[in-house]
């Protein structure tokens, strides 16, 4: 049985334990601000979604004494279907989870929800085992427990037995799951972003909540069917193919920690001066991640050809993805050959990525990883590299990821007049709070984001901005552990803002900019950068928030 004093007591390890996590993460500030805050400020949840209140829950005799298995039915409550769930999102509504065999209402726990109530509400309406299952420490009976005491229904068993039905005719019709967290701006093919609260929760961002970004369909592919073959333009004779076994038995195994962005990342800004073709991304189409494998560089060399004599004969590498269209042609692109045998540069084919096997979304069972590259030459499933002495003739390559000046339009445009894209502008954003989340007057307020720049350059100041740009303070920046020329990572930034400091306004902007160690800057104006195919946007970055 369950008693008071120890719901209590677990109740307390815990909150303890998030504030240990939290003290971790903002381990880099001054002591007497963290003395300053400690009274007012929210637990952050450094591992996820914990269903567990630090406030005064407690579990009655006769609840605990009922089986605490969210994996049983409960005779006597109701059975809701998934469309009957997915109608409780709100506190109007009553929030509603799943998890398991169980329906929960949530309501009244938001609001004392340990890591804040917006993390909670990701799952609202929904399964929350996909959140949980990316931490351990959820799989406890006492965590099981507390949530059986807030059950109020079984799921729909015919639900849980039917499997997913695919149209053998939708090339779409064999696409992975997919985490609920994802912020999904496009089905058909799949592109979502990471939920950017969660986002800079952590250095290295968890594969289910990796940002995703398809051109085409998913390929299924076995490891055992794989095959990489390596050609060469000017003599084909020299070309041979290696199977995933071959690459992880005859070369080194490297490890690289390294961001991903997508070319397209913070569109959405540039839609507000003039609409712009793509998908609608925000900020968070961006993410980092440790990826292992071999460096291409080794693979390029064990053919007995020099560096300097592939050099001589060869200028651009070429990569093709086993996904393809309805007509055939497969995703592909290139990089400039110095890209990937410089000393500095480290381009990776990769099998893992964070000390797990690629999930179908990202690449597997092979991708390659181009650490300061924008993310639409990484490409995915990859087939076939290929040395040539030219660019890749992929769309992508030639008729899509360049930069125009604003008065190019889809009239004028001459592909041909712009280099392709490669290399990444210094950005930054904020990704907590979310601008809809309502701040206390006051009160001290953490906010949080990431800082890249690319080609290895790292971060070398954010600033931010309460008065509309007229003054700035230094936000915090942690640490990476990487340095100079290969920064291939993110930099994130933590500011603590004092809204007692606002007087007496409904609403503050926050604004961003970041300084990269070539002293790189952002732009004031999105306009300064507004292209027709609303790419490379790294202006200021700006969130609203009300204030109550």
């Amino acid at each position: 049985m369950l008693t008071r004093r120890l719901v209590k007591s677990h109740l307390r390890v815990c909150s303890l334990c998030q504030l240990q996590r939290y003290s971790r993460f903002n381990g880099h500030r001054h002591q007497d601000r963290d003395q300053k805050q400690q009274s007012s400020r929210n637990y952050f949840l450094g591992k996820g979604l914990v269903l567990l209140s630090a406030s005064a829950f407690v579990v009655s005799t006769s609840k605990a004494e009922e089986s605490s298995s969210p994996n049983i039915i409960r005779e006597g409550l109701p059975v809701y279907s998934r469309d009957e769930i997915s109608k409780h999102k709100t506190k109007e509504s009553g929030i509603w989870v799943s998890y398991k065999r169980g329906v929960y209402d949530v309501t009244e726990f938001v609001e004392s929800h340990p890591g804040g109530g917006e993390r909670l509400l990701l799952a609202a309406g929904g399964d929350l085992e996909p959140f949980w299952s990316l931490y351990a420490q959820h799989q406890t009976e006492q965590v099981h427990e507390i949530l059986e005491s807030m059950r109020i229904g079984n799921t729909d068993p015919k639900e849980a037995q039917q499997a997913k039905s695919r149209d053998s005719k939708d090339p779409y019709g064999n696409e992975p799951e997919r985490h609920p967290a994802l912020v999904v701006r496009q089905q058909k093919p799949f592109n979502a972003e990471s939920p950017p609260t969660l986002l800079v929760q952590e250095q290295i961002t968890k594969q289910p909540l990796f940002f995703v970004r398809n051109h085409l369909p998913v390929p299924d592919i076995e490891e055992k069917d794989y095959s990489l073959s390596l050609e060469f333009d000017k003599d084909l004779k020299a070309g041979t193919s290696f199977s995933l076994k071959d690459l992880k038995s005859k070369f080194k195994h490297r490890t690289v920690q390294s961001t991903i962005q997508c070319t397209g990342n913070r569109r959405d800004d540039l839609n507000k001066i003039q609409e712009v073709k793509g998908l609608k991304w925000a900020g968070t189409a961006i993410s980092n991640g440790e990826f292992t494998g071999v460096f291409l560089r080794d693979v390029l060399l064990s053919f007995g050809l020099s560096e300097s004599e592939l050099r001589s004969k060869y200028k651009h590498v070429h990569f093709e993805g086993y996904d393809s269209g309805p007509d055939g042609s497969c995703y592909a692109a290139s990089i400039p050959l110095y890209k990937a045998l410089g000393p500095d540069n480290e381009v990776v084919l990769a099998w893992s990525m964070n000390g797990e096997p690629l999930s179908r979304d990202h690449g597997y069972p092979l991708r390659v990883v181009v650490p300061g590259v924008t993310g639409a030459r990484c490409v995915k499933w990859v087939k076939a590299v290929r040395l040539s002495e030219r660019e890749s003739d992929s769309h992508w390559q030639q008729k899509d990821y360049k930069m125009f000046n604003s008065s190019t339009t889809w009239d004028n445009v001459d592909w041909h007049a712009a280099p392709s894209v490669h290399d990444t502008p210094v950005t930054c954003a904020v990704c907590s709070p979310e601008p809809s989340a309502p701040l206390k007057k006051g009160e001290l307020v953490d906010i949080s984001g990431y800082a890249y720049s690319g080609s290895g350059r790292g971060i070398q100041r954010v600033d931010v901005s309460l008065d509309g740009g007229e003054s700035w303070r230094t936000a915090d920046l942690l640490e990476t552990g990487q340095e100079a020329p290969k920064e291939w990572s993110w930099r994130r930034w933590t500011f603590t803002m004092d809204t007692s400091e606002l007087g007496d306004a409904g609403e503050v902007e926050v604004i961003v900019k970041a300084t990269d160690t070539s002293c790189n800057v952002q732009p004031s104006n999105p306009r300064d950068v507004w292209n027709i195919r609303g790419i490379l946007n790294n202006s200021w970055h700006r969130v609203s928030y009300r204030l109550t």
